[in-house]
């Protein structure tokens, strides 16, 4: 029983038993404020992709998502989020109409707490229909802990081609700071 209910598990976690992944790039910002991943047209043989990070900076700051460089107030966002703060209790978050996807405090603190993230662009490349995000990220240290799950769209049904990254505060990322991109067919 426990190796059919794993299988199952195995097989929604992949994308429902049709879905493959397969890695597309590395990327690394370096020591930058903003950064953007170009190039997405190129890989219009995909639905969806999916990302992982680790983020890192020297001060725990806001990470902002945009899409094919829009600034305006095209952007829907919402979230969930603890922390091991005493006075941050399960707080939830919604802001519409904004100038980018925000995920709080997303960048982790040099090496004394590091950031993973996982984002996933659904239907990215799609000409129809209005792009959504999901992201969640983890941070851990001795002394301090933070779990965040969020959702955004792009009022837009532009085909993605470039996502556009910035850190809302003076604290630029480290070397360590890597994306891996990775295509999905479905």
């Amino acid at each position: 029983m426990s190796f059919m209910l794993l299988g199952i598990l195995q097989s929604q976690a992949a994308g429902g038993g049709g879905a493959t992944f397969e890695h597309l790039a590395t990327f690394s910002p370096g020591t930058a404020s903003s950064w953007s991943i170009t190039g997405l047209g190129a890989y219009s043989d995909y639905k969806h992709l999916h990302i992982r990070a680790t983020l890192e900076s020297t001060r725990r700051e806001v990470l902002l998502v945009k899409f094919n460089g829009d600034s305006g107030s095209n952007y829907n966002r919402t979230g969930l989020y603890t922390s091991s703060s005493s006075n941050d209790y399960p707080l939830s978050q919604q802001y519409l109409g904004t100038s980018g996807i925000e995920f709080p405090e997303a960048m982790g603190r040099d090496t004394y707490t590091s950031s993973v993230m996982i984002l996933d662009l659904m239907d990215f490349n799609s000409t129809t229909k209005i792009k959504s995000i999901k992201g969640y990220f983890a941070q851990i240290s001795a002394s301090y802990r933070r779990i965040f799950y969020g959702l955004g769209n792009w009022r837009s049904t532009a085909a993605i081609t470039q996502i556009d990254f910035s850190i809302q505060g003076s604290y630029p990322s480290t070397g360590n700071t890597t994306f891996a991109i990775y295509g999905v067919r479905a």
